[in-house]
């Protein structure tokens, strides 16, 4: 009786089995978190994970961020291309920033006019800016620079008001632009009362097409990327082309990532463990200039993976430095920077890192002095 009762439950089986259609299986990326804190997948290749453990059913809709900190349940799994939450931008499925998207417009501008003699940098305001306290008809230029603005539908969570902010001095002058995390014309708050605007000066900006329009006064603005730029005698803005994006991406790629795997990285030592040096930096602060051959470029990364690493690196092309640079500046300022072996003599390569140590002890890093080795290293000084 028993066999027979298996040989029943073993043919329903086989029939049950024969009715279900064979699975299709389909291959999906596994993304990282803005902050690589964690990894997950999305629906569509064109989001980016904002975190594996919020809600799938909030996708698309960057606002619930700051709800789903209070409640994951409401929080968005994954937003969309061109999507963004604070800095951080979707771009095509992968993260970069809004910063880097203002950087490549800025770089756009000096390419169209030589692109031989350029500099631009992208840091927080008090360090790009000469002047920021000068006065405005609202107060003082700084107080609509460093203020923190409400977040998300509830508003109950404070960031800035603006991101890092770019500056680019080129053939024609200076120009510089900033994200924006609050409306453009917030009536309290608006970034343009720092540069002695009305906050509606740009109304009629309203093209949701990713470009920038002119608001007047050599004023410009993006409504889709929310960000504004500030571009003295220039009268039109020329498209980003893939020659500024070159600009971000090949040294990165090209210079950076090979010396780093070839020269310094020791997975099995940790300060010299530069494995996050796989993931393409946001480029949120970022120093490059050109002086016909001279070559300058330097990015830094702030608080990634689970240890809030920072981590930065330095490419110099046809650069006059000291004799011995690498032991005689870079190693007396922070012994483990990775600098010893130089593969050119016409280039030179740099990377640091640094981790939160526990405790009070804290080892001196060149990442902490990013913009002062920057200032320092500049062409045409």
């Amino acid at each position: 009786m028993q066999v027979k009762f298996v040989l029943i439950v073993l043919f329903l089986a086989a029939v049950a089995f024969a009715q279900v259609p064979p699975a299709d299986w389909v291959e999906e990326s596994i993304k990282s978190d803005f902050r690589q804190l964690g990894v997950g997948f999305c629906r569509a290749e064109e989001q980016c994970l904002v975190r594996n453990d919020f809600n799938p059913d909030f996708d698309n809709n960057p606002n619930s961020y700051w709800d789903g900190l209070r409640n994951r349940s409401n929080g968005p799994k994954c937003i969309n291309d061109t999507q963004y939450i604070l800095d951080y931008y979707c771009d095509g499925g992968s993260w970069t920033s809004r910063t880097r998207r203002i950087s490549e417009q800025l770089l756009a501008v000096a390419l169209a006019q030589s692109g031989e003699n350029f500099s631009l940098y992208c840091d927080r305001y008090d360090r790009v800016l000469n002047r920021y306290l000068y006065p405005v008809e609202r107060g003082i230029a700084q107080d609509f620079l460093g203020k923190f603005c409400p977040q998300g539908f509830t508003e109950q969570v404070l960031e800035g008001c603006t991101n890092n902010m770019c500056v680019l001095r080129h053939a024609g002058g200076v120009a510089f632009g900033a994200s924006l995390n609050s409306p453009v014309d917030n009536p309290q708050r608006s970034f343009l009362f720092a540069l002695n605007r009305p906050s509606n000066e740009c109304r009629n900006a309203v093209d949701d097409d990713g470009e920038f329009d002119p608001c007047g006064n050599n004023v410009w603005y993006d409504r889709r990327l929310n960000a504004v730029l500030y571009a003295p005698g220039v009268p039109s803005l020329p498209a980003p082309q893939l020659l500024a994006s070159d600009f971000f991406r090949r040294p990165f790629e090209e210079k950076l990532h090979p010396y780093v795997f070839s020269f310094v990285h020791r997975p099995q030592v940790q300060r010299y463990n530069y494995s996050f040096f796989n993931q393409t930096p946001l480029f949120n602060y970022v120093y490059m200039a050109k002086a016909n051959e001279e070559f300058v470029y330097a990015f830094k990364q702030e608080n990634v993976t689970l240890f809030q690493i920072d981590f930065a690196g330095w490419y110099f092309s046809n650069i006059a430095l000291p004799k011995d640079a690498c032991a005689r500046l870079m190693k007396r300022a922070d012994s483990f920077a990775g600098c010893e072996q130089q593969p050119s003599p016409s280039e030179f390569f740099m990377a640091a890192q640094r981790t939160p140590p526990p405790g009070n002890f804290r080892q001196p890093s060149l990442v902490d002095a990013w913009s002062d080795v920057v200032g320092m290293l500049r062409v045409g000084r």
